[in-house]
């Protein structure tokens, strides 16, 4: 099994609506959701925990290769997956809960490649990119046609081939470019922002399939809003912020 955890929750007497049991999945994605310890933690997470603790609901949450991710909320009922970004390629196969946390994106490039410059996006398009497999960048930069995505299993594993040279551009969130380094024991000084990817810097959702009933999906949209109204979504960004 290794790092994967998959738990499920039975829940019907404490949500009737519920016909079956919910799941919960999300990514190693830090720091808005990721595994620590043996547990699962981060900003996001802490949202996710605030709306259960609002539905009076106890549960743990699944660690998922992103594609697998998106593929059991996608095709299960009640699978419930953050942090998610809604773009146009998701908008039929999810019902979005609501916004849990905001997001900036950008390219990053090895310290020492002086030689790369980026002034407009298209420009990218001149160099090798690697993607996560399933991610909102991955979509992105294949639905503006850039010739030169590496598809990989993992963030971690594209933030390697930058360190290698085998790469020349990593799009991902400053927070977790950061995280990833100091998770490999490197300097946040390998690498620099060669530029924001306004169009791709957002917010990110927690959602549920499109199989799953509206009558849940209001539910915990419900609880999110609530979270929203008492403050307890702002004291858990304050917390995060730098």
């Amino acid at each position: 099994m290794g790092k994967k955890l998959v738990f499920f929750l039975t829940y019907i007497l404490l949500l009737p609506t519920f016909a079956q049991e919910l799941s919960i999945v999300t990514e190693q994605y830090p720091p808005y959701n990721y595994q620590e310890n043996g547990k699962i933690v981060g900003v996001s997470t802490e949202v996710i925990q605030a709306v259960l603790a609002e539905l009076n609901i106890e549960a743990e949450i699944s660690i998922l290769p992103w594609s697998r991710a998106l593929d059991k909320a996608k095709r299960e009922q009640n699978v419930l997956i953050y942090s998610i970004s809604r773009i146009p390629e998701r908008e039929i196969h999810y019902k979005w809960v609501g916004v849990i946390a905001s997001i900036d994106f950008y390219l990053f490039a090895l310290d020492e490649r002086k030689d790369i410059t980026i002034d407009k996006l298209n420009d990218a398009k001149n160099y090798h990119i690697a993607v996560a497999l399933g991610d909102a960048q991955e979509h992105f930069f294949s639905r503006h046609n850039f010739p030169n995505l590496h598809r990989v299993p993992s963030h971690e594993q594209a933030m390697k081939m930058l360190i290698k040279g085998r790469i020349d551009l990593w799009p991902i969130s400053d927070f977790s470019g950061y995280y990833f380094l100091d998770k490999n024991n490197l300097s946040s000084d390998r690498i620099r922002k060669v530029y924001k990817i306004n169009e791709t810097s957002d917010v990110m959702y927690m959602a549920f399939g499109a199989k799953t009933s509206d009558d849940v999906v209001n539910k915990f949209r419900t609880a999110l809003e609530t979270i929203k109204k008492n403050g307890i979504y702002d004291e858990i960004l304050k917390k995060h912020s730098r």
